[in-house]
């Protein structure tokens, strides 16, 4: 007897962004991404890995299909798309006369609980990603990686089924990145589709399910990180000769021995 499979999916085909009539991201299809799975984006500068993350927060606009669970994130109304993603900046504003704890307790108003139950949720997310003794900072107060922090926990109050992420380890040191990328990890092990920007492939190697190679506004590789991360690939999309070996635990190394020749004409 046949089953149906209920589980949800996103699903973007021939998605398209351009800035000024120049083509950002072009024609892009991705395979299904699931919930459960944490999915590192990579490649190059202005590649358009940020434009893909805000096309489906729907902060600029886009062409194409970009599906979840069925459902039209393009044309989804605005109440349900808060619902369905939760989307983290690069950082938050510097000027924002908020505080930590207020920036949180504004992503939550979406989950209508309680105000008691709020506040300790909002405590809760803080604490999870160890800043709970900045709660009642302001934005302007903060350093630069401390707002990146604060914009992640900004997104993870929402609980929404989609996390998505723009470089969230970019502004941070090794102890913080660990944290962030543990945390993003037990998302994701609790049922959430976390999809997240990284520079870092080591990173993105060492927590990720499966790595998206985003090169000249199309999708270039995908896999495992052992299957998308390699020498090849490295050599094409990033410019460098490069070897990919992996430590005693089994986790991928890079090592970066220059730049590739550059084709003859």
């Amino acid at each position: 007897m046949s089953t149906t499979n209920t589980t949800p999916a996103l699903e973007v085909r021939h998605l398209t962004v351009s800035y000024r009539n120049r083509p950002v991201l072009g024609d892009l299809s991705l395979p299904p991404l699931l919930p459960g799975q944490l999915v590192a984006l990579v490649g190059p500068n202005a590649t358009g890995k940020s434009t893909l993350l805000r096309a489906l927060a729907r902060l600029v606009p886009a062409s194409g299909q970009a599906r979840w669970d069925g459902q039209d994130l393009l044309a989804m109304p605005a109440a349900a798309l808060a619902r369905t993603i939760g989307y983290m900046p690069q950082s938050l504003p510097e000027t924002a006369a908020l505080n930590v704890l207020e920036v949180t307790l504004t992503a939550m108003q979406a989950r209508a609980l309680p105000a008691r139950e709020e506040e300790l949720a909002a405590m809760a997310v803080l604490e999870r990603l160890g800043i709970d003794d900045l709660a009642m900072r302001r934005l302007d107060q903060l350093s630069g990686g401390q707002r990146q922090v604060a914009a992640l926990a900004q997104a993870i109050a929402r609980d929404s089924p989609i996390l998505l992420l723009d470089e969230p380890t970019s502004a941070l040191d090794l102890r913080h990145q660990w944290r962030v990328m543990d945390t993003v990890r037990r998302l994701a092990d609790g049922g959430h589709l976390v999809i997240t920007v990284l520079h870092d492939l080591a990173l993105a190697a060492q927590w990720a399910d499966h790595i998206l190679v985003i090169h000249r506004g199309r999708l270039h590789a995908c896999g495992t990180p052992q299957a998308a991360i390699t020498p090849e690939m490295l050599r094409t999309v990033y410019g460098v000769e490069a070897r990919v070996q992996h430590c005693e635990r089994g986790r991928t190394m890079v090592l970066i021995d220059g730049p590739a020749e550059a084709p003859p004409a």
